[in-house]
């Protein structure tokens, strides 16, 4: 039975063709396809990313028996917000992109005990 492709497989395979039609035409609409292809391919990379650190965090909860939920939060895609009278509901996580991916990056690193720094923490 033949495997389908992982999301970013095939996104991959995208930029790959957006970047042929690119190199063949210089127009606005090839840019314009070879930008959302590459948007569309770092968006699930990084959903992918997230993924795996926060099922990192649950692990390390199920081996060492200390789950920190404020790790988790900011990679959760929705957060849970209290209505005025009380209720919960779930709302958009708007973390700034930039902030996600580098506290995404710096978890993973950290969590895979990656040997180098993952960007400075100066700025």
């Amino acid at each position: 039975m033949k495997r389908e492709p992982a999301n970013s497989e095939w996104l991959y395979a995208d930029i790959q063709r957006s970047r042929e039609i690119l190199n063949n035409e210089d127009s606005q609409f090839a840019r314009r396809v070879y930008l959302r292809a590459l948007s569309a391919w770092y968006e699930i990379t990084l959903s992918e990313i997230r993924e795996e650190t926060a099922s990192l965090l649950i692990d390390k909860y199920e081996l060492h028996g200390k789950l920190n939920l404020h790790e988790i939060m900011p990679l959760l895609d929705e957060t849970a917000m209290l209505s005025g009278n009380g209720r919960l509901h779930l709302a958009p996580n708007r973390q700034p992109f930039i902030s996600l991916v580098a506290y995404t990056l710096k978890t993973f690193a950290r969590l895979i005990e990656y040997p180098n720094e993952v960007l400075s923490d100066t700025r």
